[in-house]
């Protein structure tokens, strides 16, 4: 699967998401940055 990440300023804090790392095997799993704090779903 092909890694995609996009980000944006946001509230002056970095906003990233990224998909094609995590949960190869599920429907879909995103992989979300804010600010350094990290959360995953799937």
């Amino acid at each position: 699967m092909k890694k995609i990440e996009k980000s944006i300023e946001l509230g002056g804090r970095k906003l990233t998401l990224q998909t094609g790392l995590l949960a190869g095997q599920a429907s879909g799993a995103v992989l979300v940055s804010y600010g350094g704090i990290f959360s995953s779903f799937c």
